[in-house]
């Protein structure tokens, strides 16, 4: 019986680090947002910010969802450039050493 119990034990950790890649410690939790919604506001830069929206970036690195948003100001002299990532796991999010 206790064999038992350990098999299935072990084949459900199996089963969910095959189908999420993690185990559920590991595993970062269902959200409510999407990166769409993190856009930065204009009061944050001077008046004559140019602010782009924050759209979807088509290519990445294992991420679930990632974003980035432009914004110029200064006749262009001054940039800043946003990026957001959602990965489906910890271990991915630290793996990525742009972070």
């Amino acid at each position: 019986m206790f064999t038992f119990v350990v098999l299935c034990g072990l084949l459900v950790f199996a089963y969910q680090y095959t189908l999420k890649d993690c185990f559920w410690w590991e595993c970062v939790s269902d959200r409510n947002f999407r990166i769409l919604d993190w856009e930065l506001p204009v009061f944050l830069f001077p008046e004559d910010a140019n602010l782009s929206h924050i759209s979807p970036s088509s290519e990445g690195a294992g991420e679930i969802e990632r974003g980035s948003q432009s914004i110029h100001w200064n006749s262009g002299n001054g940039i800043a450039r946003y990026e957001i990532k959602r990965y489906p796991t910890i271990k991915k999010a630290k793996g990525d050493s742009r972070i």
